[in-house]
């Protein structure tokens, strides 16, 4: 077991962060910038027009009113599918008014995943668009147990233009639940992660790190992160309003690269925070942007990308680690401290970070491979799961909610990400993690993607298996595996190389985007 004890910060970031106890997000990211009447808040892409923050609240306190009129009080669970828009903004700051709690729900999901959410949540009212209401949402068997509301309708339009603003006093507290992010279920039914309102204040000091500086003047903010997750709601639209810069909004039905350098250059972005895939994806379409600052998080970042991004995006990519129960609680600030090539980044302020031995819960010392754990009174760090105090208990031992990622902390405080816990791949008795062969394989030019891990074996337990998504313009054949598995064998130790290499057309992946390891396992 870890002792508790009180890290230094890092570099002069604090390991401790104060927020204040009366914090709410409605006022943090609105209302204290809603005092100057032209501050710009959001470019909604949908309807070509600019919204203030003064909008934006006046907007949220009318449609909060409505709601409230409607019985929705604190604790009332209200789901919220709606794409990156005003829409979803303003019902979102609505919700957070009343002490209710938001339940973001994807564009991407279909039936059985609304349905499991709606379910699990117990939501009683829901906000989305007449368009998705038809085409998805009418079809779930439990959609007329939640009273929906569809914006882009004369219904809606009266809803929140309904007599003047009368809301009841309801007293919001830092660790107030504001919203339930489900996870994205790679290994069993998705868990409701609450939040609470603090979790944003808790972001400010990471994402200010995260973008070398944030905010600066000019600054727009822009992401294809879906506002359902943690990486697009929390880290990007309400960390972004709460240090008062303006956010693009737009709603992709899928990512294209051109698309997205037509954006960026028509309308000024000069943040952003963009996945390992889609930078990716990016470098492929052979042309370039110039950004301030990069965010990037969800997969590791090779050193040719980080290359690439800062030669034609203008920015070098700032790697953030953390997931849905913990996000931004490790990472880098290249203005401040040099980025080490595959680390994860040192620890962001607030957020004390430890290696666990898994078997025996001592901490672990440099170099030596355990589970990467935080700190669970941090800010950052969830509530709980919600309904299932169960899993609650799991996640969290001892004082420490466990991540499930196996990583070292080296001399210096560099933390670095071996696999997930599940994913770490035992083969002849050597413990073996699948990012640095993934590394040295993705550094051949004819890879564009690919995924290491571990398949059943009778002698070994288990072998290193590799699926590969050859670029472009370039065929798998048995030639190309050997080529890749010599690349392995000079580069890393013999008992790495893949015994396995197969080619594919793509890899599986979740609704946020991760490559879907149990499905890559299990040969899908």
């Amino acid at each position: 077991m870890i002792e508790s004890s009180e890290r230094p910060g890092v570099l002069g970031w604090p390991a401790r962060v104060e927020i204040p106890d009366d914090y709410a997000i409605a006022h943090a990211a609105c209302d204290r910038w809603a005092t100057d009447p032209a501050r710009r808040a959001l470019l909604d892409l949908a309807d070509g027009r600019w919204w203030t923050f003064a909008e934006v609240r006046d907007a949220s306190l009318r449609l909060a009113t409505a709601l409230s009129r409607r019985g929705v009080g604190p604790g009332d669970r209200v789901a919220i599918a709606l794409p990156q828009s005003a829409a979803a903004a303003v019902a979102h700051i609505a919700v957070y008014r009343l002490g209710a709690i938001a339940v973001p729900i994807s564009l991407m999901h279909r039936e059985e995943a609304i349905e499991q959410r709606l379910s699990d949540s117990a939501a009683a009212v829901g906000i989305t668009s007449a368009e998705h209401w038809y085409e998805v949402i009418a079809g779930s068997s439990v959609a007329d147990s939640v009273h929906w509301a569809l914006t882009g309708t004369p219904e809606y339009a009266a809803l929140i233009d309904s007599g003047p603003v009368e809301l009841p006093a309801v007293r919001l507290t830092k660790d107030t639940p504001a919203v339930i992010v489900y996870t994205s279920g790679t290994t069993g039914a998705p868990k409701g992660v609450v939040h609470a309102h603090r979790v944003v204040a808790a972001h400010a000091a990471p994402i200010s790190l995260a973008h070398d500086g944030f905010p600066q003047d000019g600054d727009l903010l822009w992401s294809p992160a879906d506002w359902a997750w943690a990486g697009g709601l929390i880290d990007c639209l309400l960390s972004a309003w709460h240090a008062g810069v303006p956010v693009l909004a737009h709603r992709a039905r899928k990512f294209d690269p051109d698309e997205t350098f037509d954006l960026l250059a028509e309308h000024g972005v000069r943040n952003a925070f963009l996945p390992a895939t889609a930078l990716r994806l990016l470098r492929r379409s052979g042309r370039s942007a110039r950004l301030r600052s990069i965010m990037t998080g969800g997969e590791p970042v090779d050193d040719d990308i980080v290359a690439w991004s800062t030669r034609e995006l203008g920015a070098a990519p700032n790697v953030v680690f953390g997931q849905t129960e913990a996000s931004c609680v490790i990472g880098n600030s290249q203005g401040i401290a040099p980025q080490r090539p595959g680390a994860l980044g040192l620890p962001y302020p607030g957020s004390e970070i430890a290696v666990i031995d898994q078997e025996t819960g001592r901490e672990c010392g440099p170099d030596e491979l355990g589970e990467i754990a935080v700190r669970a009174d941090g800010p950052a760090v969830m509530l709980g799961y919600w309904g299932k105090p169960a899993d609650t208990a799991a996640k969290v031992r001892d004082g420490w909610l466990r991540t499930g990622d196996l990583g070292k902390r080296d001399a210096e405080g560099y933390y670095w990400f071996v696999a997930r816990a599940d994913d770490l791949i035992i083969s002849s008795g050597y413990r073996i993690g699948p990012t640095e062969i993934e590394h040295c394989i993705a550094g051949d030019a004819r890879v564009s993607e690919v995924a290491v891990v571990g398949r059943p074996d009778a002698e070994r337990g288990q072998v290193v298996c590799a699926l590969v998504v050859p670029a472009p313009g370039v065929a798998g054949s048995d030639a190309l595996a050997d080529e890749l598995r010599g690349r392995v064998r000079a580069r890393l130790a013999t008992y790495e190389v893949p015994r396995i290499v197969e080619f594919r057309d793509a890899l599986p992946r979740t609704t946020t985007g991760k490559v879907q390891r149990s499905a890559v396992r299990e040969g899908s």
